[in-house]
């Protein structure tokens, strides 16, 4: 996905704790909280499409063993 550089700029409400954590992961990675937001929709993005394909999210984990990540479908 090609970034648009034309910006909007957005409100948003979240907990405290998920806002510590975005603070948390911009600062482990040396990014400002908009970063790591728009690589989290990035990534949302790439995953639905790529579910969407019928494609399955695996985690490898240091024992080589592989464990599917499955997700709750929202409830409309």
């Amino acid at each position: 996905m090609a970034d648009d550089p034309a910006k909007v700029k957005i409100t948003a409400e979240i907990s405290a704790t998920l806002f510590e954590t975005l603070k948390s992961l911009a600062e482990q990675r040396g990014v400002s909280a908009n970063t790591i937001l728009s690589q989290a929709i990035s990534t949302e993005n790439f995953i639905s499409e790529n579910e969407a394909a019928g494609s399955k999210l695996l985690i490898e984990k240091p024992n080589h063993t592989l464990t599917q990540v499955t997700r709750k479908k929202p409830s409309m």
